[in-house]
């Protein structure tokens, strides 16, 4: 019996690969309804599913690979959701949605640099649409260190800065100008720090100076704070 059964199972498979090569999506798809039963695993029954309809540039792929992508990561294949959700990337033009899903697995895998690309093409992609509110919110829950963090919130303040909507949105202006300015200070010795400030602060002054003036002003009230820390170490010692 159970050769009989894998005999079924095998030929369903080459009815499905010939489906697919003579263009037959619904049938194809039929067949792979029939397979799922002898899959018995939920992720891969839909990744099939997103793979087929891929097969006939049927824009409902993406939906399946969605579905599949969140199915494996719910399941621990980090790895197999990961792979689906780089291939959404292309698949999607880089969907927000997609983009903050692949942030997630970085984040779970501790891949701290990946995250960090992946969030700067989020944020340079809502930014771009004026859609500040947005990449706000995305930011507040990126788990990301704030010294890494401070390359969003200089995106948030550079593309305010360069939009009409700039001279509406102060608060959201200071609030990421300083949260940028935190990151870079977070260790003011470290000659990558010093160069990110040395780059920022000119692109600021170039797009308002009302806003360099109140970069400049925060950056002397923390090294006067930290002149002050200092002091009293050497007390305490």
């Amino acid at each position: 019996m159970k050769q009989v059964a894998l005999g079924k199972t095998s030929l369903a498979w080459f009815k499905l690969a010939e489906f697919v090569t003579r263009g037959e999506k619904e049938r194809a798809l039929s067949i792979s309804r029939l397979l799922a039963h002898s899959i018995r695993h939920d992720a891969l029954v839909v990744q099939l599913e997103g793979d087929i309809l891929h097969a006939f540039d049927d824009a409902r792929a993406l939906d399946s690979y969605r579905r599949a992508a969140r199915l494996f990561k719910k399941e621990g294949d980090l790895v197999q959701a990961l792979f689906l959700y780089k291939a959404l990337c292309a698949l999607s033009n880089n969907a927000p949605d997609v983009l903050v899903a692949l942030i997630e697995l970085y984040e779970l895998q501790g891949d701290e640099e990946k995250a960090l690309e992946v969030s700067e093409k989020l944020i340079a992609g809502l930014v771009k649409q004026n859609l500040f509110a947005d990449a706000n919110d995305a930011i507040l829950k990126i788990t990301l260190p704030s010294d890494k963090k401070a390359r969003l919130h200089e995106q948030v303040v550079i593309g305010l800065l360069s939009s009409e909507l700039g001279y509406h949105e102060r608060s959201l202006i200071e609030k990421h100008l300083s949260a940028a300015l935190d990151g870079y200070l977070f260790d003011a010795d470290e000659p990558r720090s010093r160069a990110s400030i040395a780059r920022f602060l000119p692109l600021v002054a170039a797009l308002d100076s009302v806003t360099h003036e109140k970069a400049s002003s925060y950056i002397k009230a923390i090294r006067v704070d930290d002149a002050q820390m200092d002091g009293m170490r050497e007390l305490d010692a």
